[in-house]
């Protein structure tokens, strides 16, 4: 795994979501080539804290329950490919 930095639209709400008391014990950011070649790639242990990503029209946000994914939030900068996940899948209510 080859440590990384986020691109100027992704960091900052990295750095929120740290001071925050977020996490990433598992996956730093590092170039990961996905979802794009080059893409740099984090998960956060917790889902997001923070809303640092709103107003950045090149940060797309998603939850995904897709379990086969395994985290909650999604923050996908268009610009460049990178991708910041945070937390657990949680399953819509009733399944």
């Amino acid at each position: 795994m080859t440590k990384a930095r986020f691109c100027s639209h992704l960091q900052p709400v990295l750095e929120a979501e740290l001071r925050a008391g977020n996490s990433h014990p598992f996956s730093p950011p590092h170039t990961a080539d996905w979802p794009k070649t080059g893409s740099v790639f984090c998960a956060l242990a917790e889902k997001l804290r923070t809303r640092s990503y709103e107003g950045v029209p090149e940060l797309e946000h998603q939850i995904c329950t897709d379990p086969h994914y395994g985290w909650h939030d999604e923050l996908y900068c268009s610009a460049c490919g990178d991708m910041l996940v945070a937390g657990e899948t949680q399953l819509p209510k009733g399944r």
